[in-house]
């Protein structure tokens, strides 16, 4: 599944230590509304996920905590049930940032 939204990088989800910046908000915004109706089955899950940015400078695990933050606002579960993750990044074009994932029940 691609959604296209820019990941967004740990570093811009908060402003001090207790406020979410504006573009987090809007990220976490955008996100749920670009995201698709999902059936979450029970138990422990796996996520698998490629992040495609182009910035090569971006680090894999500072995407995956605004994007898993996302999810569980989307489909209101705890991220405590996710026990894999699969993450990749992709170097694409400006305008092309986008993010693929999978998020099915653990094996």
């Amino acid at each position: 599944m691609r959604i296209p939204v820019k990941p967004l990088s740990t570093n811009a989800l908060y402003r001090g230590r207790k406020y979410r910046t504006l573009q987090y908000r809007r990220y976490l915004r955008d996100l749920s509304l670009l995201l698709p109706t999902l059936q979450i089955p029970d138990g422990p899950l796996e996520l698998k996920v490629i992040f495609g940015v182009s910035n090569v400078r971006c680090d894999t695990d500072n995407l995956l905590k605004s994007f898993i933050d996302g999810l569980m606002a989307k489909y209101h579960f705890d991220d405590s049930r996710i026990y894999s993750i699969w993450a990749r990044k992709e170097i694409v074009g400006k305008g092309d940032e986008h993010i693929e994932f999978d998020l099915d029940r653990a094996r």
